[in-house]
């Protein structure tokens, strides 16, 4: 694709940590740019975790850290739409692209006084993802204040881009009628793109001190993610107690870092299993004779995802699922929890059919029931998911065949695709194409 002039498109993000939507911005904005855009990116936050490539400049609009609490980050936004106000002024020719809520509802209040190009992308099941850590009634007040904010700033945008078509259905169900926003402005789904073979061959770069045994002696199960609530990996434990107490030759492993991660820790402790971290841990021998492996965060963990025998993921909610796609553009089979939004679509199975409390087989994987603390069904829940592991385990022919369609799957997420729909969508904004 060739134009006279490069494009400006502006990147907003909270941060630059090591999440899903900001590896995405990354991979996005750098292939951009490799097509001729002139790209940046702006962050409310200073936690700048993610190198970008040198073509493309970082601003960072306040010197709050993405780290920091809730209360310094409320108090860091007067700063922050001031430096947002001035980007905006100084760059009016460009497109800018909000992602996640916090930077949609902070330039959707800039555009009420500069106008300017911009696309907004919904990353997550929005309704569930206010709901979640707001509690009581200060909890309550906040979620319906953040969902007004973000149903009138989100109408002021050019173009709303939803990540899957169930966060979609999920924005028309609980922020914004159909009909209006079809009145005001343009809608799409693009899904999140992958380079397959990049990430295939950034799994031969070698393993971070895990021995080449622990996985060739063992069915690996491995879950990567941030550790939090939103991720479910604790109530997930009693599923790795059950297979571990029928099968000791089954392990597990949790790579990533997060709020929840001692906690995570210590629960597996106090239920009996084995605990080896990588890094804490000293011998090479304990991680053989763990149940449970915590790696933290990794800048890498390809490897680790390519050599285990199956991925679990058992998310509560999701904006899609990344380390999903990832697991089968790998190759590796996938047990996900029947999640708001992302599994269903990746899996290729029906966005509304009920399924139960059962295992539905899709394309790469298994749609396994979710993990709800107040689900009066949770222990057929366990069961189902501990059956479903052993089963696997023990069925080498069944494995096999599901990494074949696992990799047939990934293909549908292939990055040049999606790349080419966002150069279309920025060149239709700017009224180039």
């Amino acid at each position: 694709m060739s134009f006279r002039e490069p494009n400006k498109v502006i990147f907003l993000l909270p941060s630059l940590h090591a999440g899903g939507a900001e590896g995405v911005v990354k991979r996005l904005a750098e292939a951009l740019s490799a097509r001729g855009f002139d790209v940046s990116v702006a962050t409310l936050d200073r936690r700048n975790q993610l190198v970008l490539s040198s073509e493309i400049e970082v601003v960072n609009l306040s010197k709050v850290e993405g780290t920091s609490s809730k209360l310094k980050k409320l108090l860091a936004v007067p700063k922050q739409l001031i430096s947002l106000f001035k980007l905006a002024r100084k760059n009016r020719d460009a497109v800018f692209i909000s992602f996640l809520e916090r930077p949609i509802v902070c330039l959707g209040l800039i555009k009420f006084l500069i106008d300017i190009k911009a696309i907004a992308s919904f990353r997550n099941h929005t309704s569930t993802h206010l709901k979640s850590g707001r509690k009581g009634l200060f909890g309550k007040v906040v979620e319906f204040l953040y969902k007004k904010l973000l149903t009138i700033t989100s109408l002021r945008y050019e173009h709303l881009d939803f990540l899957s078509y169930s966060v979609q259905d999920d924005f028309f169900e609980n922020f914004a009628e159909r009909t209006k926003v079809e009145r005001r402005l343009s809608h799409g789904v693009i899904y999140n793109g992958y380079d397959i073979v990049k990430l295939n061959h950034r799994a031969t770069e070698g393993l971070i001190d895990i021995p080449d045994s622990f996985f060739e002696q063992n069915f690996v199960c491995t879950s990567i993610g941030r550790i939090t609530e939103q991720k479910g990996q604790l109530e997930f434990l009693p599923v790795v107690v059950e297979v571990v107490r029928a099968n000791p030759k089954i392990k597990f492993v949790f790579v990533g870092q997060g709020p929840d991660y001692d906690s995570l820790k210590l629960k597996a402790e106090s239920l009996g299993l084995k605990v080896w971290e990588l890094g804490n841990s000293p011998k090479n021998e304990d991680a053989e004779r763990a149940s449970v492996i915590l790696t933290g965060h990794l800048e890498n963990p390809f490897p680790i995802m390519k050599k285990s025998s199956l991925f679990v993921f058992p998310s509560k909610w999701e904006g899609f699922g990344n380390a999903l796609i990832e697991a089968l553009s790998l190759g590796v089979p996938a047990l996900s929890a029947d999640c708001p939004v992302g599994p269903r679509e990746i899996l290729n199975l029906d966005r509304f059919e009920s399924f139960g409390c059962t295992a539905k087989r899709g394309d790469g994987g298994f749609l396994l029931p979710l993990f709800h603390p107040n689900c009066p069904k949770l222990n057929k829940v366990y069961q189902c998911w501990g059956a479903k592991i052993l089963e696997l385990s023990a069925n080498e022919a069944e494995r096999s065949c599901l990494c074949r369609e696992a990799a047939d799957r990934a293909v549908a997420f292939d990055e040049g695709t999606q790349v080419d729909k966002w150069s279309t969508l920025i060149l239709k904004i700017t009224e180039r194409v």
